[in-house]
């Protein structure tokens, strides 16, 4: 199976159209108030975006490997820390079920 490499020139293009959007719209003779709308038009344009980028692009940026460091470890490998695992009142791991948003046994905050 290949793992396909998520689109990063298309979140390139994203950001340098938006930045070239705010270039040209300081140029333009607005009111305080239509500056304003217009750079909320833009924000929420702008994170729509990238949200739909993400979604696109979630399953690629799931296959992506783990960050590595020039020598080749992992940036963040938890085993090595020597920190234990937090546990609730039952002892039972609660990491994973905040990171996956389960409740074990109805007492776990998500």
């Amino acid at each position: 199976m290949t793992h396909r490499l998520p689109n990063w020139k298309m979140l390139a293009l994203m950001g340098i159209g938006s930045i070239l959007f705010l270039v040209a719209e300081a140029r333009l003779p607005l009111s305080a108030k239509s500056d304003m709308w217009l750079q909320i038009v833009w924000l929420l344009f702008f994170y729509g975006l990238v949200t739909i980028w993400i979604t696109r692009e979630s399953d690629a940026l799931e296959q992506m490997p783990e960050p590595r460091d020039c020598v080749g470890r992992l940036i963040m490998n938890l085993e090595d820390t020597g920190l234990d695992e937090p546990t609730d009142e039952q002892g039972q791991s609660i990491v994973s079920t905040r990171l996956i948003g389960r409740q074990r046994g109805g007492n776990v905050e998500c």
